[in-house]
């Protein structure tokens, strides 16, 4: 018999976009990205970033850490950046809420485009990836099913919604 593999969530997702890289369109060798390697890569390309609505107060490390922690946040809850996207365009017209919102969103987008142009993706990305594969393709349903017989999850009580997805469709 084989040795059971151990792993993170985040793990089993990244393993399961590698070994399905052609049906989910990803890049194989893509890695996932640590928090600090977010941070260095923003505030190197912080010009890319539109921040015309968020104050970087002298200190750019601190506003680029608490989007990353807002972002994290999001993909944790499920919501993709398309998701984020879609909310803050329906806000009502006008408000000042609306435009710091849809720049938020408009971050997100260039988070990941940046992430993704160096070969990198976020923990919640992968989760995210890799549950939207498992919805879509049947095909991967049943192979994923045949390599991973079995699931022993440890503090399933911590998992975050996007988490708690991505072991649902593995079951």
């Amino acid at each position: 018999q084989d040795e059971p593999a151990v792993l993170t969530l985040t793990a089993a997702a990244a393993s399961l976009l590698r070994d399905e890289s052609v049906a989910a369109g990803s890049d194989p060798l893509a890695q996932v990205a640590t928090r600090t390697d977010r941070l260095a890569l923003l505030l190197d390309r912080l010009d890319e970033l539109p921040l015309r609505h968020h104050d970087l107060g002298g200190r750019p490390a601190v506003l680029v850490g608490a989007l990353i922690a807002r972002i994290d946040e999001m993909k944790a809850g499920g919501a993709a950046t398309a998701d984020v996207a879609a909310w803050a365009a329906g806000l009502p017209e006008g408000e000042q809420r609306t435009v710091r919102e849809r720049e938020f969103a408009a971050i997100m987008a260039a988070h990941d485009r940046l992430l993704e142009a160096n070969g990198l993706l976020d923990a919640g990305e992968v989760i995210l990836r890799a549950a939207q594969l498992l919805e879509r393709r049947d095909d991967v349903r049943e192979r994923t099913g045949a390599r991973w017989h079995q699931l022993l999850i440890d503090d399933l009580e911590d998992a975050t919604a996007g988490q708690l997805r991505f072991v649902e469709l593995l079951t």
